[in-house]
């Protein structure tokens, strides 16, 4: 799987369907909010700590990733490529 994205398996015994994390898309949410949305503070399912840190550690690798630009070689060095080449 491309490393921009992070499947979670299904569990039939919560209902929770087969889900595809994007790290491209993401966004933060405050505590406080969750827990007013949610008064009764209890946890629909959760991801197992040996996987929270799989997770934790793709995201932030994808994150972390620099983009370098990518520069069309000049008509010369095309020139170059080509007769050491031969």
């Amino acid at each position: 799987m491309h490393k921009r994205y992070h499947r979670l398996s299904e569990d039939k015994e919560t209902g929770v369907p087969e889900l595809i994390l994007d790290f491209k898309h993401y966004y933060a949410i405050p505590m406080d909010v969750l827990y007013e949305l949610y008064a009764s503070k209890h946890y629909f399912a959760h991801i197992n700590e040996l996987f929270r840190e799989d997770l934790s550690q793709r995201f932030s690798y994808y994150l972390s990733r620099i983009g370098l630009p990518v520069f069309e070689a000049s008509s010369k060095q095309k020139e170059s490529e080509r007769t050491d080449a031969e």
